[in-house]
């Protein structure tokens, strides 16, 4: 569990969130969210978890919800006929890296342009200059679009590659979260790491393998695991895919008749309850694994929000464009649980030496 004094820097960080979200969405309560998680990553459902914190304590009803496969301008605005606001979903995924969530993100700031647009914390990072001017030019000829980010490198970065938006600092939104009480029972002697195993991985976390800390047990892992699905994660998946493939079939009648097609959609209390119970599930899960460890070794950001929230020992070391570090410097690293390391040996030694504690 948490030490009183990293509650009460968790407390700090989640007011300044509160203020600021209410500066930027300002008077208006109801709200559309769009690129809601609907995949395996327990840190993407985390934020999930922590804005919908968020939203409950400051009032703000949801209107609209859709994923990157679910969203139709159209029905944005017949569920924001009356006026609100449009949020996109933060993370990591600003940028080039993860090209769909950008191509989303421009799409929203071309086609709602009668909306404000917010788009909730994210990381910043382009590798193609091209790409980099290209959103900038798109989401910055929107006449009402905040970007808010959540790390001073990221204000940065926005500030060289997108210098015609308005970025605004803002903590990251997991961090909004507040986990159920344990138990009681004590964690195993265990070390859980979270490794990257995609195109942001900058080390060989993943490839350690278990005999660096014997006698103690190593679980190494990349969040998910098949056999972690519930009948419930599989039944709301199954839901969501209905609706793409219903949008889909929406979207080629459109282009061939040249007129707006009405239905061929699920009614949004589904999919709401659908996207809601794919997250759930995911941060259960997420829940079991930390819940089984006594020390974590991470490079994935959310990896370390969680054990910042659950109080855990964890050790982190970094991504290929510092979205860890940049945090850690920021506000993450006053957390007493929290450890940086720049190298994976380093890392190592410093779990070994906490479990020695």
């Amino acid at each position: 569990m948490r030490n009183q004094h990293d509650s009460k820097h968790l407390a700090a960080l989640r007011e300044q969130t509160e203020t600021t979200l209410r500066e930027i969405i300002g008077d208006m309560r109801d709200i559309a969210i769009l690129d809601v998680p609907n995949q395996r990553n327990v840190g993407d459902s985390l934020i999930w978890a922590g804005e919908l914190a968020y939203f409950k304590r400051l009032g703000y009803r949801i209107r609209h919800i859709s994923d990157l496969r679910t969203y139709d301008a159209g029905d944005v605005r017949a569920s924001l006929k009356r006026g609100g606001v449009v949020l996109l979903h933060g993370g990591g995924n600003l940028g080039d890296l993860w090209p769909g969530h950008q191509k989303l993100r421009e799409k929203v700031a071309d086609e709602l342009r009668d909306f404000k647009i917010v788009q909730l914390p994210q990381s910043v990072y382009f590798e193609s200059r091209a790409l980099a001017i290209r959103a900038n030019e798109t989401m910055s000829s929107h006449p009402d679009l905040t970007i808010l980010l959540r790390d001073n490198e990221s204000i940065s970065r926005a500030q060289d590659q997108l210098p015609d938006l308005n970025c605004v600092f803002c903590p990251d939104m997991a961090l909004g979260y507040e986990p159920p009480r344990r138990t009681g029972r004590e964690p195993q002697k265990h070390i859980l790491v979270i490794a990257r195993a995609d195109h942001e991985s900058a080390t060989n976390l993943r490839d350690l393998g278990t005999s660096w800390a014997s006698p103690s047990d190593v679980y190494v892992t990349d969040w998910w695991l098949d056999s972690a699905e519930t009948v419930r994660w599989r039944v709301a998946r199954g839901v969501t895919r209905v609706q793409a493939f219903m949008m889909r079939a929406r979207h080629r009648l459109r282009r061939r008749l040249r007129i707006r097609v009405s239905g061929f959609r699920l009614p949004q209390s589904w999919m709401k309850l659908a996207l809601i119970a794919i997250n759930e599930e995911n941060v259960k899960h997420g829940l079991k694994l930390y819940d089984r460890a006594s020390d974590v070794l991470v490079d994935r950001l959310h990896g370390h929000v969680f054990g910042v929230l659950l109080g855990k020992n964890h050790v982190m070391v970094d991504n290929k464009y510092r979205k860890l570090g940049a945090i850690y410097d920021d506000y993450t690293g006053m957390f007493s649980t929290a450890h940086y390391s720049t190298t994976v040996p380093d890392a190592q030694r410093r779990i070994l030496e906490g479990m020695d504690r």
